[in-house]
């Protein structure tokens, strides 16, 4: 249940936290990236975004060579206010994390708060107060809305009313809060089919006119790659439904097909959304 209850809790976080974070330009000389990440930017909006990013890593590259390129990231460990100290103590705290044992009984509110403040408890046993609010300041404080706005649901008051109240209350919180509810209502409206004009126009309403043209460039790269992907797997289905060929026939077909259609930089990407495509 504790899994289960974590994934609740991400999804009520999903309501609040779906912030365009614009990809940050890489800030060391040395490229740190693992083979897999080399179609993304290295994640340096924040402390916690940078740790987990290099993190992400772990099975591609040994853990010795993480820390090594985390601390060759002097530019942005200084910006970002990391060490190498405090590098291996939230690699602990990961795994404590990991480890943590609560019995969650459901999706109810005190099961959540269960949760939330066990989570809490865990980050004072591993950092001091300032370090909790550099690394996971944000990532509490939405945690913390999310419940806020699940009680709201629960205490009989109208779809109108509650929105007041939600408003009311956000209106309280810092800035990248107000901003991250603001992305949130912003996908939910682009989600539902709206022309490009009017796409673009919120977009540079909400991150400026620079940052709607990345976004646009983005949303162009992902159409083009979905149609390269479509194409592929209906080649793939063909390959895998032919009876003439062997399993391992078809294995290096596919390989083939794969290694032809694909960046070298994709192919573990492509592996894992064959396997998606495939049910498992």
């Amino acid at each position: 249940m504790k899994k289960t209850a974590l994934t609740i809790i991400t999804i009520a976080l999903g309501s609040l936290g779906a912030v365009y974070f614009l990809p940050s330009e890489p800030a060391a000389q040395k490229d740190i990236r693992a083979t897999s990440q080399h179609d993304t930017s290295v994640d340096n909006t924040s402390p916690k975004a940078f740790l987990d990013y290099s993190l992400s890593t772990l099975g591609e590259k040994p853990l010795q060579t993480i820390t090594q390129d985390v601390v060759s990231e002097e530019r942005a460990l200084s910006e970002l206010q990391l060490d190498e100290q405090l590098f291996a103590l939230y690699l602990r705290y990961k795994q404590a994390l990991a480890d943590l044992d609560i019995e969650i009984t459901g999706s109810d509110i005190i099961s959540l708060e269960t949760l939330h403040q066990a989570i809490l408890d865990l980050q004072r046993e591993y950092f001091s107060a300032q370090q909790i609010d550099l690394i996971f300041g944000e990532e509490n404080q939405l945690r913390a809305l999310a419940l806020e706005k699940a009680r709201l649901s629960e205490q009989g008051y109208s779809a109108e009313e509650q929105k007041q109240l939600w408003r009311d209350h956000l209106a309280l919180q810092p800035e990248y809060v107000q901003e991250s509810d603001a992305n949130r209502r912003l996908m939910s409206e682009l989600a539902q089919g709206e022309d490009a004009q009017t796409t673009y126009l919120k977009r540079v309403e909400l991150v400026g006119e620079a940052g709607a043209q990345r976004l646009e460039v983005l949303d162009q790269n992902r159409a083009e790659f979905d149609r390269v992907f479509q194409h592929y797997l209906v080649q793939r289905s063909a390959i895998l439904d032919d009876l003439g060929l062997s399993d391992e026939q078809k294995h290096k077909q596919i390989t083939m097909l794969r290694e032809t259609s694909f960046d070298a930089k994709q192919w573990r990407r492509i592996e894992a959304l064959e396997r998606i495509a495939d049910g498992g």
